[in-house]
């Protein structure tokens, strides 16, 4: 078998071969210290992400929750806030399921879903800028709290 050494393939094969190729600057963009914690990397990825990251985070929010609880919560609510009113259609969808799911895997207590979450919710389905999509997955969420949430909020 003959091999070809790289100044012997025609030009347009050596483009082809690049393009796929990211430049430095692209690989040290999306690298991030493999020491953060849960909390400092979803921070992170709300903060200043790329979409994907972005993504990223919110699916993280189930276990982030779990492992962390309310102090987990606390540093990220801010820029999860933020982030949210960025994020599309999509991003919100999801960013409602993986709070529904932390509800589910009783990833918090019952006085922090109650103290933590149901602002959130609330604030997210009364948004005149959501889509009756994005207002059904809000208020999923908050089907999904009513049996963690004290009588005195139900009120």
């Amino acid at each position: 078998m003959d091999i070809l050494l790289w100044e012997q393939l025609p030009e347009d094969a050596k483009e082809a071969g690049t393009q796929g190729l990211k430049s430095e600057d692209e690989i040290a963009r999306f690298t991030v210290d493999e020491h953060l914690s849960l909390v400092e990397r979803t921070n992170l990825f709300l903060a200043g992400g790329h979409l994907v990251q972005q993504r990223k985070a919110v699916d993280s929010l189930p276990a982030l929750l779990k492992a962390s609880g309310r102090a987990g919560w606390e540093a990220v609510q801010t820029n999860l806030q933020v982030t949210l009113q960025n994020l599309d259609a999509d991003a919100q969808l999801a960013t409602a399921e993986a709070l529904a799911a932390a509800v589910q895997q009783h990833a918090l207590p019952d006085t922090d879903v109650a103290d933590c979450l149901l602002p959130l919710a609330m604030a997210n389905n009364r948004s005149k800028d959501t889509s009756e999509e994005e207002a059904e997955a809000w208020l999923q969420l908050l089907l999904d709290m009513l049996p963690a949430l004290p009588a005195r909020q139900l009120l």
